[in-house]
């Protein structure tokens, strides 16, 4: 499965996923081979793929002038509208690429839309579904001009652009229970750290970072990374970690409620947007030379090209 442009120009793509995780179709929709054997090409007049939808939230109370914004807009699902033609050689090719279209867009599972950097080789995807019946716009008879024009709306529940995840392991191979992780957001947005560990061998007592926070000035642990103690995990059990606050913090492929047994604790901090490369401790009680952890890092994007920081020789003083 190719994962960069064959062809200068080419940079938009629909891609159907399996259950699995594979791409199974692809669609390259935009550039100079769009309409080429799959015949399907982007046309001009699409909205919804740059910033990420907002809603501002502001507060105000009895007498104020104006009102108090909130430092926490809410972040709305994203609409993009296409403009999208199917073309074949003859009516039977045009009815079955359209059929290839709706194969890929449907409203039952989510498409990939990919959308490629100028170099053709780093991209960032969107989750996207049908959210209406697209509208035929086309007045004449398509099995004669083997031509259609589709206008569709698509929805994702996950407005943000996401680029491939970035990982980092450490292996208890040195037998010594204590290591480094390399936590990086490259991003725009927050990355909320997620860590994953393979089948148990050696009951394992894991003790994590909080993404890079150290505790403050003042506290008896001050200029120490913020970090937290998983429970005792048996062997046969794999761990996953998820330190946004509003998912489950620990799961075990058991079912069983380890979560339970941290008491409330929960991580707190992520990486905020284009932190660099930075080492963390990772500890380990238990286990044995072969165990071992990944960091995943997400990299979440408000628009699909662009968001990296300013070249200082653009920012005048």
């Amino acid at each position: 499965m190719p994962t960069t442009l064959e062809h200068p120009g080419r940079i938009m793509r629909l891609i159907l996923r399996n259950s699995v995780g594979a791409d199974v179709i692809w669609l390259d929709i935009s550039g100079a081979d769009a309409c080429g054997s799959q015949g399907i090409s982007l046309l001009a007049g699409y909205t919804g793929l740059m910033h990420t939808p907002r809603t501002p939230v502001r507060e105000s109370w009895s007498y104020q002038e104006g009102s108090t914004p909130s430092d926490f807009p809410r972040v709305d699902e994203r609409l993009i509208d296409l403009r999208l033609a199917t073309r074949g050689t003859t009516p039977a090719i045009w009815q079955q690429i359209e059929d290839l279209l709706w194969t890929v867009l449907t409203f039952k599972y989510d498409a990939i839309l990919r959308f490629f950097d100028a170099d053709g080789i780093g991209y960032r995807d969107l989750k996207v579904r049908l959210d209406r019946k697209p509208t035929d716009t086309t007045p004449l008879d398509p099995l004669v001009t083997k031509f259609f024009i589709w206008e569709v709306t698509l929805v994702a529940c996950d407005p943000f652009w996401r680029a491939p995840i970035i990982t980092s392991t450490w292996t208890n191979s040195a037998g010594t229970g204590t290591g480094t992780l390399a936590l990086q957001n490259p991003a725009d947005q927050d990355c909320w750290v997620e860590f994953a560990g393979p089948t148990i061998v050696a009951t394992e007592t894991w003790t994590l970072p909080d993404g890079i926070a150290k505790y403050p000035a003042g506290h008896a642990l001050a200029g120490q990374n913020v970090r937290h103690t998983l429970p005792a995990l048996a062997p046969g059990r794999e761990f996953f970690v998820q330190t946004h606050p509003l998912r489950e913090t620990l799961e075990v492929r058991d079912a069983s409620q380890q979560w339970a047994k941290m008491r409330s604790e929960e991580f707190n901090f992520a990486l905020a947007p284009f932190t660099p490369v930075t080492t963390v401790p990772v500890s380990l009680v238990g286990g044995n030379t072969a165990s071992s952890v990944t960091a995943f890092m997400t990299q979440r994007w408000d628009r699909p090209v662009g968001g990296i920081p300013i070249p200082t020789s653009l920012v005048t003083a």
